[in-house]
């Protein structure tokens, strides 16, 4: 007798446990239960060439659409720029969420870039790569990571933080500005001078330090790897 009493008692427990995970998911506001594993790497075959400017729908191309809910972690461009540097942005429903560039050279080589913010993914909305300049797209690489593991703003990495800096460079000099550690990516906070703040113009960056030229002053966040 008491041997049943306990079953009861723990089949009654399990359920109550169970009702109540099952209330949970179902409240109000709660975000929906997403795998929280990551799908494969997503890769699009284009063989494209920019002359000028060009904007690829990474929507259309990779079928983002099956993917809503989940954040873009990085996206890896392959190909190569016919005209000295070829800018690339990151477009999330007209918002530039990252930048990147290619350089002049005879081979294909890779552009690596990794989105911080307003990164995910809405049924609808347009996810595009916009290409400025002269270039040849080989290729591109989209990695996915789920919204809700790690919660957002997510490390990529347990070791990366995130440092904001200031760099200022006078006409006609250039400066060099180092967060400390290895750099990951960096993107232009703000933009505190009257000359123009540009990527792959005015600024740049490598895994060790930023550098402003041409009257660039500003804030900027770098993501560093320790």
């Amino acid at each position: 007798m008491k041997i049943i009493q306990m079953g009861f008692a723990v089949l009654t427990v399990f359920f109550s446990m169970t009702s109540q995970a099952d209330l949970r998911g179902l409240r109000p506001g709660a975000p929906p239960a997403y795998n929280p594993r990551n799908p494969p790497p997503l890769e699009a075959r284009l063989n494209l060439n920019v002359r000028g400017s060009a904007r690829i729908s990474l929507t259309r191309y990779l079928n983002l659409n099956r993917y809503e809910g989940y954040e873009i972690d990085s996206l890896v461009i392959r190909g190569r720029s016919e005209r000295g540097f070829t800018d690339l942005y990151l477009i999330n429903g007209g918002q530039n969420i990252g930048q990147t560039y290619l350089q002049q050279t005879p081979y294909l080589t890779e552009a690596r870039l990794y989105p911080s913010y307003q990164s995910v993914i809405r049924r609808g909305v347009e996810v595009n790569l916009e290409v400025r300049g002269y270039a040849q797209i080989d290729s591109v690489v989209l990695t996915l990571r789920s919204s809700y593991n790690p919660p957002y703003p997510p490390p990529h990495d347990p070791y990366d933080r995130y440092v904001q800096i200031d760099c200022n460079s006078y006409k006609p000099l250039s400066a060099e500005c180092s967060p400390g550690g290895y750099i990951v990516s960096v993107r232009l906070l703000r933009q505190n001078s009257n000359s123009e703040c540009r990527y792959g113009s005015s600024w740049f960056y490598d895994s060790s330090k930023i550098t402003v030229s041409k009257g660039c002053r500003g804030t900027f966040e770098a993501r560093v790897r320790q």
